[in-house]
């Protein structure tokens, strides 16, 4: 958590405080929170004692990072204002709100798992609030296995969260690459090489869960490269079956589809 509230219900940014500023206090459930401000990891604001009804979750350094990253590189944009962190909006309090280019947009950083079924109540509260949300991944974990004949193929395991937002954002999905860069990626099904007898000595397959990355090759910067867009209502393949996604307010980027060759544009 990068915001509190003090006595007063002023709103503090953690890296932007001193302790002796407070009492401070958590801005959902209202309880006492102290405030941590070290050398190597960034400044927040804790529950001094834990809370399990508090909707605000625990954050990771990484999250914590990022957040802090996009909102300061933000605030230096002409293109961008009124640039908050975390600000409440009733059933919804994005990481950061900002207005890029008279657009409001939302951002939120997704590390952990989340429900499918939270991000569509999320999504849908956001567009009747006419707000354009783009979700940022932290990292990409990539793994590596060889096939018969000694390749190495890389691939990622989409879960089901990851898998409802590549398809709301057109099959592609954005990681965080420093300050308000993402790189943009698309998904396709893996295919393993296996001995067998089918085409000669071998045959391809489909991996159910194993999907190979593809890199869009330039860097993309949120507040140049993207645009307000509707995602039209649909559904994906789950784990579990299938998956709604309802009619929302993305912002995307404006690449066009870099991995269909020339024959399938």
């Amino acid at each position: 958590m990068l915001v509190a509230l003090t006595s007063v219900n002023e709103r503090k940014v953690s890296f932007e405080t001193s302790k002796n500023e407070g009492p401070f206090f958590c801005p959902c459930c209202k309880k006492e929170v102290g405030l941590r401000k070290g050398y190597k990891k960034v400044h927040h604001f804790y529950h001094i004692s834990d809370n399990p009804d508090c909707p605000i979750p625990k954050e990771s350094e990484i999250h914590l990072r990022i957040k802090k990253e996009m909102y300061e590189h933000f605030n230096k944009l002409r293109n961008c204002r009124k640039c908050e962190l975390e600000r409440n909006l009733g059933d919804v309090r994005p990481d950061i709100s900002l207005y890029i280019d008279d657009t409001p947009v939302a951002i939120e950083i997704q590390k952990s798992d989340i429900s499918c079924d939270l991000i569509r109540q999320r999504m849908q509260r956001y567009s009747h609030l006419g707000i354009y949300v783009l979700w940022v991944l932290p990292e990409l974990l990539i793994h590596e296995k060889a096939n018969s004949w000694g390749e190495i193929k890389k691939y990622h395991n989409l879960k089901d969260w990851e898998k409802f937002l590549h398809v709301m954002y057109n099959e592609r999905l954005y990681y965080w690459n420093g300050g308000t860069n993402v790189d943009a990626v698309h998904f396709e099904p893996a295919r393993l090489f296996h001995d067998g007898d089918e085409y000669g000595d071998s045959y391809w397959y489909h991996a159910k869960k194993r999907m190979v990355p593809d890199y869009l090759e330039k860097q993309l910067c949120v507040e140049d490269n993207f645009t307000y867009s509707q995602c039209r209502a649909g559904s994906v393949k789950v784990s579990t079956g299938y998956e709604k996604i309802p009619q929302c307010r993305i912002f995307i980027d404006t690449t066009p589809e870099w991995w269909l060759d020339d024959n399938d544009a």
